[in-house]
């Protein structure tokens, strides 16, 4: 078993958190919590599970308390998810079709990480609302194209999620 300061590591990565503030957040835990696991020398186990892949459950707010903000990046991020598994659940039965979509689940909150990024950035720019930047954001992506979508598997790749590389 890996050390504390290890998993804490491979659990800010695998959400995109930059400080372990970012993670408490995004794992929707106080703020302090990070910093005890340290203390304790132990990750709980439902956390170390997110990385081997054998828990699913959702981190972060809840959507129905989501401002406009979050759920433009939602948005974006079920947009790029959809599009990078093309090919991989179009066909099979439903069992096999959710059974893909529970394996890659974990890899929604990077792309909802990247997805809240680039309309910050976007927002930085110039002042608009945001709407208007995930609508340009939304056209960047379609006008990219396989170029994209090539940018998303390599991200389910990374996270050893990439079902079926067809397109």
């Amino acid at each position: 078993m890996e050390n504390v300061e290890e998993t804490v590591d491979r659990l800010k990565e695998h959400f995109r958190a930059e400080k372990d503030a970012d993670l408490a957040r995004i794992l929707g835990v106080d703020k302090r919590t990070v910093s005890a696991w340290r203390s304790r020398g132990n990750v709980p186990r439902r956390y170390v599970q997110i990385l081997e892949g054998e828990n699913h459950q959702t981190v972060l707010t809840p959507p129905l308390r989501w401002g406009e903000y979050e759920e433009q990046a939602f948005e974006l991020a079920v947009f790029r998810l959809v599009r990078a598994l093309r090919g991989s659940v179009e066909t099979g039965s439903y069992r096999q079709q959710f059974d893909t979509f529970r394996k890659v689940f974990p890899a929604f909150w990077p792309f909802m990480r990247d997805a809240q990024v680039d309309l910050s950035a976007r927002l930085e720019d110039r002042e608009m609302p945001i709407q208007t930047a995930f609508a340009l954001v939304l056209h960047e992506e379609i006008e990219a194209g396989e170029k994209a979508i090539e940018r998303d598997r390599e991200k389910l790749r990374r996270y050893g999620l990439l079902v079926s590389q067809s397109s």
